[in-house]
């Protein structure tokens, strides 16, 4: 769910399972009125029904409370959806079925940890949340988005040779240092800077890899630790600030930034990388200053 977009909260209460039920008691016991004593008797609980609903839908709404557990309807909603589009791009991309299902394997293990922590902050004793699970749970997407980054940058990695960028770029040094009656000197040297940046891009695009490699590897062990550290002491007064330090450390905030998350947008459409769009609003709000 995007920040400025704010969920229907009244059409949510509408349509809510209670409302729903409650409307079809009142159009039964309507009917069951109706058969004795007629219609004007048998429409009361219709009225009763609608004069409730229009003085609920006046107040409930408008309850932070109610609000909070809508947002967060639509925020699971809205990470199952990014969960479901990525897992589909890693097993269209995936070389092959067994590192697809080893991939989908730990992410599993990875969700079975957070669901039981969301039961566990169900208990009125533990000194964390479901908010502080979210937290957890959309740390856990980073997972994803750096395995499908992997993928991107291997297909992008195969794309390229180097050693052939570097033959060219001697070509046209060759060709600049006695230039040919009617060379375009100036092409030649923006192609030279453009070869140069392609060469530069790929191999921080490597150096990337490498540190993308490392951090996936280490994320579910991080999770575990997460994991054990709530069961052990969930009634702990000091687990609520090192729950965010631990969850800050998990987040993939460097190995999913700048030239990779541009990678991954350009490279598949619809995709939005989450810690992407933070950090180019924490730069731009940092240039406005």
């Amino acid at each position: 769910m995007a920040e400025d977009q704010k969920p229907p909260y009244l059409r949510e209460w509408l349509t809510s399972q209670g409302n729903v039920y409650a409307f079809l008691a009142s159009t039964a016991a309507a009917a069951v009125l109706s058969i004795p004593f007629g219609f004007g008797i048998g429409a009361l609980p219709l009225i009763a029904f609608v004069a409730g609903d229009v003085i609920a839908s006046m107040f409930i709404p408008a309850s932070i409370t109610y609000r909070e557990k809508i947002d967060r309807k639509y925020r699971q909603r809205a990470r199952q959806d990014a969960r479901n589009h990525l897992l589909d791009e890693i097993s269209r991309r995936s070389p092959n079925g067994k590192q697809y299902d080893r991939t989908l394997n730990i992410f599993s293990q990875m969700r079975q940890r957070i669901d039981s922590l969301y039961r566990l902050a169900g208990d009125h004793g533990s000194q964390f949340s479901e908010r502080d699970i979210d937290k957890l749970d959309e740390a856990s997407m980073d997972f994803l988005y750096a395995q499908l980054a992997l993928l991107v940058i291997v297909d992008r990695a195969a794309s390229i040779d180097l050693k052939e960028i570097d033959a060219r770029v001697q070509a046209i040094d060759k060709e600049l240092t006695a230039p040919p009656a009617g060379a375009d000197v100036r092409q030649l040297q923006k192609a030279r800077a453009d070869y140069q940046a392609l060469a530069a891009r790929h191999r921080r695009m490597l150096s990337r890899k490498t540190a993308l490699e490392a951090a996936v590897l280490s994320m579910p062990d991080q999770m575990e630790e997460i994991y054990q550290m709530i069961v052990a002491a969930p009634r702990s007064h000091e687990l609520g600030v090192k729950l965010s330090e631990a969850v800050g450390n998990l987040r993939l905030r460097e190995e999913i930034e700048g030239e990779v998350a541009d990678d991954l947008q350009s490279s598949i459409p619809g995709i939005v990388v989450p810690l992407h769009q933070t950090n180019a609003r924490r730069a731009a709000a940092q240039t406005a200053a």
